[in-house]
């Protein structure tokens, strides 16, 4: 790697230093939403609050099946090899594109439905970006 920083990761052209970028970006993502999952596994309002989607058995159950989902893509995307974590990225991309536009076709409050689709397009976005640096790196495994 040059002496020019995290701007040269991307400059000087070398693939590999872009795919290691990428690697740990995934596994970073993948951590954080199987840390968010498990919150809402154990407290649904986690989520159901700042949707404002109130507190029943049956929100909670939806909750917490979103949780499971969410846990699963995470882990997979952290204790997995190269080509697996792909896929599980793929998948973590497409739940949050599908979050998306679930949560934009509800009838959530308009402040409640632009956040939620806002931190979906977000989460997509990042992992879009870090699958994209690892899909451009030499195979390794």
């Amino acid at each position: 790697m040059t002496g020019t920083g995290v701007r040269g990761w991307f400059s000087d052209g070398r693939a590999a230093d872009r795919g290691r970028i990428g690697d740990l970006s995934a596994r970073f993502l993948g951590a954080a939403t199987a840390t968010y999952a498990a919150a809402t596994l154990v407290r649904p309002s986690v989520l159901a609050g700042p949707l404002r989607l109130g507190t029943s058995p049956a929100t909670d159950s939806l909750v917490r099946a979103v949780g499971v989902r969410d846990l699963a893509s995470g882990l997979a995307m952290v204790a997995t090899g190269r080509r697996a974590c792909v896929v599980a990225s793929a998948v973590r991309i497409g739940s949050d594109l599908g979050d998306a536009v679930v949560f934009g076709l509800s009838d959530l409050p308009a402040d409640a439905r632009r956040k939620a689709v806002g931190v979906a397009l977000g989460w997509a976005a990042l992992n879009g970006a870090a699958l994209a640096l690892r899909l451009r790196a030499p195979h390794r495994d």
